[in-house]
């Protein structure tokens, strides 16, 4: 759980570099949207880029393999206009890699929406990365 993401990623920044490690992953919601080519499902999203900069390609490849291994069947997006609290940490130099895991959402009239499994789908993916990273 981090802080000010919306404003610099603050929180983030400060435990990429405090805490022991050098990987930084986000879980966040992803925007369901046709320009995307993403859709409202429980499947976690596996993103490779965004509008701060590219994700660890090994990072992202060994999520979306994992997420394939558990029988999921993840999606994948390169977002435009969007910053996580793992690609600012990266772009700040706080962090050598980084990931990011979505959970499909679709936003509307001020609520955010999402698929109740969607969050236990992307759990499972996280645990699994935390268990086996290589």
């Amino acid at each position: 759980m981090t802080a000010q993401e919306e404003i610099g990623a603050v929180g983030a920044s400060f435990a990429a570099r405090k805490v022991p490690g050098n990987l930084t992953i986000a879980v966040d919601v992803g925007p369901v949207a046709k320009e995307y080519n993403t859709e409202l499902t429980p499947q976690p999203i596996v993103v490779y880029g965004d509008g701060v900069g590219v994700y660890s390609k090994s990072v992202s490849d060994r999520l979306l393999n994992l997420a394939k291994d558990l029988s999921m069947d993840p999606q994948t997006a390169v977002w435009e206009s969007y910053g996580s609290d793992a690609s600012i940490s990266q772009r700040y130099g706080q962090s050598a890699l980084s990931g990011l895991i979505c959970i499909a959402t679709e936003n509307t009239h001020g609520f955010e929406i999402i698929p109740r499994e969607g969050l236990l789908t992307c759990a499972r993916l996280l645990s699994s990365y935390i268990i086996e990273p290589v």
